[in-house]
């Protein structure tokens, strides 16, 4: 299974940013067979066959996301950025560094990057305090 966590009690941004990226880099280094796989397959035919328990987990992701974000863009904590953008600009990166070191492009665990990933993510989704 995907790694699903709760959000819940961390109410701060830079925080929250941190736990996803760390969650996020956790699974893919300590799973790395089954990440290298589904991101290897993520086009593959078959996948239809679990489409319906791959939206459900989307889902509950999501709606983590959500309960988690949208009060600290309403205090101001967090830019007024789309759900789409915030998800990119957080988990772009990352997965593109999984994705090489997975593929055998890069040597280095992307886990090591974890601080230098969350500033980056931090720097662009963070407003200045309110």
């Amino acid at each position: 299974a995907l790694p699903i966590f709760s959000l819940a009690p961390i109410d701060e941004a830079e925080a929250g940013i941190r736990a996803i990226l760390r969650t996020h880099l956790s699974w893919v280094t300590g799973e790395r067979r089954k990440a290298k796989f589904l991101f290897q397959q993520v086009r593959s035919e078959w996948l239809a066959s679990i489409e319906a328990e791959r939206a459900a987990e989307n889902a509950r992701f999501s709606a983590m996301i959500d309960r988690w974000r949208e009060p600290l863009v309403e205090t101001g904590w967090l830019r007024p950025v789309s759900k789409e953008v915030f998800v990119a600009q957080l988990l772009g990166p990352v997965q593109i560094m999984c994705r090489a070191w997975l593929g055998g492009r890069t040597q280095t665990d992307p886990s090591q990057h974890l601080q230098q990933m969350a500033q980056c993510a931090e720097r662009a989704l963070v407003s200045s305090r309110p």
